[in-house]
């Protein structure tokens, strides 16, 4: 462990990432003016501005023209437009089982309005796009870039102490005996151990410059569902409709959750194709095209209740998805869950692969 850490091209990468996310950050929200302008509008949102105040009168016309956005909103109907808007055209049982989602999301929405989570003052969503800025959407997706590069950096610390035997030209020392076997089980989540580390410090990094940026403060109770920070997506803009109710610090801990989780399962995928492979350089290549091609296959669509199994065992939907965890987003995973059943279906395939992969490792006698 102590040679991962003390590796200067982890923290290097880690600190050019930072770098990149600072800059991410200052293209999306950090510009001196839009600084200052967010800085404003956070005061009027909080209500500590006078009447008069520029950035308090845009949010009261943004509030009034926006606060009655779940009037009329009908989630069959949004469903039925995606679709449309996606040339997907399904039938049979499995259209009446997206039509039965929407419905119930429907019913969703009327809790929502008895419940009050559509009120709630925020950053306009249509003028700033906070939330897309930091989980994920065209707007920066800080979030998704945290997850994006904890996986590189994971990958990178797990195969660095499982690959140093062979670059050293010791591995003939190491592997002759089952002690030597279960010591690179050891260096296996020793890796995972330091890439955590790792993603943690560029992860408090990251969100510092943006939270310093983009103030929270007074705003992390309200809900995510609220009409205020609704964005336009789908050319469509409507509320983020949360299969739960979460707020927008219950929502920041989940998805910070989810990240760190799914970075642990690229060490451990790393691993399994390590065992397989015996070479880090290989193994890193296998896993980085693997993704991609999970990235090509998300594409692939027949129209039919497969789409929903395809997108459950696809890691990179997870990837794609980010941002829009536990809310409706995709119509062919509009149901309650779907993020934790596709987690379990990544977990199942990742066992099986270490399975394979120390099968493999254990047969071999010297390396």
């Amino acid at each position: 462990m102590k040679k991962c850490l003390t590796s200067p091209f982890l923290w290097l990468l880690c600190i050019c990432f930072i770098i990149l996310n600072g800059m991410t950050i200052s293209w999306t929200v950090g510009a001196e003016e839009a600084g200052g302008e967010l800085k404003k509008m956070h005061d009027a949102v909080l209500g500590d501005v006078d009447g008069n105040h520029e950035a308090g009168n845009v949010y009261k016309r943004y509030v009034a023209s926006h606060e009655q956005l779940y009037d009329g909103l009908s989630m069959p109907g949004v469903a039925q437009a995606k679709m449309q808007m996606a040339s997907y055209y399904p039938k049979g049982e499995y259209k009446a089982w997206i039509e039965r989602c929407y419905q119930k999301l429907q019913k969703r929405v009327e809790e929502i309005r008895k419940t009050g989570g559509d009120v709630g003052g925020f950053y306009p969503g249509e003028i700033y796009h906070i939330h897309g800025a930091l989980y994920g959407g065209p707007y920066g997706a800080i979030t998704k870039k945290i997850l994006t590069e904890g996986i590189v950096m994971m990958m990178l610390a797990v195969l660095f102490l499982l690959d140093y035997e062979r670059v050293c030209r010791s591995r003939d020392v190491v592997l002759v005996t089952e002690t030597g076997k279960k010591i690179m089980e050891l260096k296996a989540c020793a890796g995972i151990l330091c890439g955590l580390i790792v993603l943690f410090l560029m992860a408090a990094a990251t969100y510092g410059m943006f939270f310093y940026r983009v103030s929270f403060k007074g705003l992390w109770q309200v809900p995510v569902t609220s009409a205020i920070v609704a964005e336009p997506r789908y050319m469509m803009l409507y509320p983020f409709i949360t299969f739960w109710k979460m707020t927008q610090l219950q929502y920041f801990i989940c998805s910070t959750l989810l990240v760190t989780i799914l970075v642990v399962l690229s060490g451990a995928i790393a691993t399994g194709i390590y065992d397989i492979l015996q070479n880090g350089y290989l193994a890193f290549l296998v896993e980085c095209v693997a993704f991609f091609l999970c990235i090509l296959l998300v594409s692939f669509r027949t129209q039919t209740f497969a789409d929903v199994v395809l997108m459950l065992l696809n890691p990179a939907v997870l990837w794609m998805e980010c941002g829009f965890w536990f809310m409706e987003n995709s119509f062919s995973l509009a149901f309650k869950g779907n993020e934790i059943a596709g987690l379990l279906c990544l977990m199942i395939m990742t066992l099986i692969l270490l399975h394979i992969g120390k099968k493999s490792y254990l047969e071999r006698d010297v390396l």
